[in-house]
């Protein structure tokens, strides 16, 4: 399996959105964030979610914006219609409105009246008249859907996906949704040749997730070998190497990128995952932190090479590490568990500690890992009574795991010692 795989297992739908909000992908927060139930949305996560609609409608209101400079107030309305199903914020509200007025058309798209703290709904927009018929309801959908699609990306490759044909628009979606077959008909009877990087890095894709490996990377190596700053493609490209598919090509590709200055943080984090599933832990570490150095952050690379550190002694390094990861979300804006259970480890800032676990609790109340970091923080307070207590429970909790339980035990043991 490789250092990776024995460093760091699969995560939770809450880490996913955590690490979808730290590389700023708003769309994917939004999107995880819809599989949860409505009262797994009043979390103290709930807020990374709030901050991502809100930086959702942010970019829809731009657009708004550009689209009525260009007197298109239809295509207006249709953003205006994302800043209302996304926006949480009172001031995105107001600017909508105002927006709306100039639109030459009532302002009946239903917005928001005012922020939220500690909510998380997604309310969206329904029109009472469905005279309109489904061929309307479908355009509304693939607008919206195609919206969502732009806003998730970098500016300058949304502004590349937005020149495409509605044809291959319409295929990236089908793409996006699973329907392989359909879109790569599209795909392979359309011709444009102003956006051929942006056709072979979807159609590269599309063969990748349907297993047709042998087109697929040899797309994706064309690809980069005459657009190296492609970087949606080299993400890809590294993305591949913890599916244990061989890319003798790629640390080359890096090694080149790197010498012409192209994406040094990107390729620095591609290097240290190449470098994890050979089990180098010194380069691990080394292009973890020219990463950092590069204003580049990778949730796992912070957390496998913290681990590294402080297994090899160097705690304050390990630290450091550890402080990059993304708060654990909520008002408090405590820090992740994972540098809560370092301090615990070693003794250190048992407040803080202490913030994130409850924390922690609060997003995934069911998992016991919790309560038992907390009742060991007690331990390390000199909070004896509420430690015993909270203990106890945790070793009666049903399915425990091992691990956890012994831990448990031997805390009790301790503080009755």
């Amino acid at each position: 399996m490789g250092l990776f795989g024995r460093l760091f297992g699969s995560g939770t739908t809450i880490d996913k959105i955590q690490k979808a909000y730290s590389r700023q992908d708003w769309a994917e927060v939004v999107a995880l964030a819809e599989t949860f139930d409505s009262e797994a949305q009043e979390t103290d996560w709930a807020e990374l979610v709030t901050e991502a609609g809100n930086q959702l409608a942010k970019i829809n209101l731009e657009q708004a914006e550009a689209c009525l400079r260009a007197d298109d107030s239809e295509r207006a309305r249709e953003h205006l219609e994302l800043v209302a199903k996304h926006g949480r914020d009172s001031e995105i509200s107001q600017a909508a409105r105002r927006l709306l007025e100039q639109c030459g058309s009532p302002p009946d798209i239903s917005l928001p009246a005012k922020g939220h703290c500690t909510s998380c709904e997604t309310g969206s927009t329904q029109n009472s008249e469905q005279s309109a018929g489904e061929d309307a309801l479908e355009m509304v959908d693939f607008a919206e859907a195609w919206e969502l699609t732009l806003a998730a990306l970098p500016g300058r490759w949304a502004e590349s996906y937005a020149r495409l044909t509605p044809s291959l628009q319409q295929a990236i979606l089908l793409a996006h949704s699973g329907q392989d077959d359909e879109a790569k008909q599209i795909f392979l009877t359309q011709n444009q040749p102003e956006s051929s990087d942006v056709t072979q890095y979807e159609l590269a894709a599309l063969y990748l997730r349907s297993q047709e490996l042998e087109p697929g990377l040899a797309l994706l190596e064309e690809l980069l070998r005459n657009h190296p700053q492609h970087d949606l493609a080299l993400q890809l490209a590294i993305d591949l190497v913890f599916q244990q598919i061989s890319l003798p090509w790629l640390q080359p590709c890096l090694m080149q990128d790197l010498d012409q200055g192209i994406h040094k943080g990107l390729c620095h984090a591609g290097l240290a995952k190449l470098a994890a599933v050979e089990g180098n832990e010194e380069e691990l570490v080394k292009h973890t932190q020219n990463a950092l150095d590069n204003d580049y952050l990778d949730y796992d690379l912070l957390v496998w090479s913290a681990r590294i550190l402080e297994k090899r002694g160097h705690f304050d390094e390990a630290e450091r590490m550890l402080r990059h990861l993304p708060s654990g979300g909520g008002c408090s804006g405590s820090s992740d568990p994972l540098l809560g259970e370092f301090w615990l480890r070693h003794g250190r800032n048992a407040d803080q500690a202490l913030d994130s676990f409850k924390s922690a609790a609060r997003q995934d109340p069911e998992n016991p890992r919790w309560a038992l970091r907390i009742a060991q923080t007690y331990l390390l307070k000199g909070w004896k009574r509420e430690a015993v207590s909270m203990l106890t429970q945790v070793v009666r909790t049903p399915q425990l795991d091992e691990q956890l339980k012994n831990e448990a035990e031997l805390a009790l043991e301790k503080v009755r010692n």
